[in-house]
């Protein structure tokens, strides 16, 4: 008769022979039957009984005692060989679970990724994620998701749905427009200056197109009518001019000198400011 380990049996009788050997008697709950058990002879005296090694000798119809594990019954060296399984068995499980609870997820990992270099370790090493590396700019991204990655700083992660987003660099940049007509003080007195800012800002009143003005008074030789296009930084235009272009209402007149070079510009603000950011982001499946 064989047991599976730690099923439960309930002792009715047992009897230590002086020969080594012990019978036992147990009942089985689950099918409800008595069985006697003979411990094999050899011992030199009693020990506890392995109950895999009980063979069936009779049929009692004692009635039961008390409730036992197998376990029990295990002689020591058995037991020392369970132990030692359970010890296995117990530290493969805590490693099973180390190794899930220390697994970073996208979120985490994103977190620690600081340059495009990490960034393309991470797309090499998670191929699976599908991670990609893409740029999103204002006036062209209008997508409910471009709309907000636009709203992000640079280093910010954060996650929609199953999709994580890291912002690995951003730049922002506001750009100005305006129309202008130079007047070269080299070669022009203070007083010629003068009278021809008040003269050029009273036709441009009387409703003069302003690019006529500039065609006929501007002494820089420019093609555009003295439109200024986008610009942004002194490597475009004199920072005089851009921070008095900066600070004006759109659709004002107005004056700008740059003295030490002799510079004299009459400028009307002809556009709103155009705040221009541009990201690269990173982007992966997972959380």
């Amino acid at each position: 008769m064989k047991f599976s380990p730690g099923q439960q049996v309930i002792v009715l009788d047992t009897t230590h022979k002086p020969a080594g050997s012990a019978t036992i008697v147990v009942y089985h709950p689950e099918t409800h039957q008595y069985t006697v058990l003979y411990q094999y002879p050899g011992s030199p005296e009693p020990e506890p009984i392995p109950l895999p090694e009980y063979r069936l000798v009779s049929m009692p119809t004692a009635t039961p005692t008390k409730m036992i594990e197998p376990s029990q019954y295990l002689l020591p060296s058995q037991k020392q060989k369970r132990n030692k399984m359970k010890h296995c068995l117990t530290g493969l499980l805590l490693l099973f679970s180390a190794s899930v609870f220390a697994q970073q997820t996208v979120y985490e990992k994103f977190q620690k990724i600081t340059t495009m270099d990490q960034a393309q370790q991470y797309i090499a090493a998670n191929p699976a994620l599908k991670p990609i590396i893409f740029n999103v700019s204002s006036g062209k991204d209008t997508t409910v998701i471009g709309k907000r990655l636009l709203r992000q700083n640079k280093g910010d992660v954060f996650s929609v749905g199953y999709v994580t987003y890291k912002v690995l660099d951003a730049t922002e940049t506001l750009a100005y427009r305006a129309s202008y007509i130079f007047l070269d003080g080299s070669t022009l007195s203070n007083t010629q200056i003068d009278s021809l800012k008040k003269l050029i800002v009273q036709k441009a009143n009387s409703g003069t197109p302003r690019d006529q003005l500039s065609d006929q008074y501007t002494m820089d030789g420019n093609t555009t009518h003295g439109d200024t296009g986008w610009f942004f930084g002194e490597e475009m235009m004199p920072k005089e001019f851009q921070d008095n272009v900066k600070n004006r209402k759109t659709g004002e007149i107005f004056f700008v000198d740059v003295s030490d070079k002799q510079w004299h510009y009459i400028v009307k603000k002809t556009y709103d400011d155009s705040d221009k950011k541009e990201m690269t982001i990173l982007r992966s499946n997972g959380r």
